[in-house]
């Protein structure tokens, strides 16, 4: 459909409007009274449409950073927990000790092939290194 330009940017205004308090650009154009196909077409039409969508997204996600604040200081735990972690990682987050050097008990781990799995230059590469032994001991 073909819209004036104030139909437009009527048009727009609304899907802004809802979309900031739904954050959902699906229902925002429903609510709006336009094609989601028609908000695709002005998102690559008109740049600055674009620029106060994304604007309006951010604004959107900062409302539900307060509403989970708010939440997660009232009553839930495992909301606080993943506010936590995301906004301080280098302190909530899960971390894992991966030390593959050692087994449990803290032993070298070994590892065990079959003759077969094993090519003739990767067999090589596993034999421990002969050390040649210098016979300058002997000529003294």
């Amino acid at each position: 459909m073909a819209y004036t330009a104030d139909e437009k940017k009527t048009f727009m205004k609304r899907v802004l409007e809802e979309f900031v308090s739904c954050g959902n650009i699906g229902i925002a154009c429903d609510k709006a009274g336009i094609r989601r196909g028609t908000h695709r077409d002005w998102m690559e039409k008109y740049p600055r449409y674009k620029q106060l969508v994304d604007e309006v997204q951010e604004r959107f996600w900062d409302n539900m950073e307060v509403v989970a604040h708010q939440r997660a200081r009232e009553k839930s735990d495992a909301l606080l927990i993943f506010l936590l972690k995301a906004n301080k990682p280098e302190k909530y987050r899960d971390t894992v000790d991966a030390n593959l050097n050692h087994n449990t008990n803290g032993a070298p781990i070994q590892l065990i092939f079959a003759e077969g799995m094993l090519s003739d230059e990767e067999k090589k590469l596993l034999q421990p290194e002969v050390k040649e032994e210098s016979n300058d001991a002997g000529n003294n």
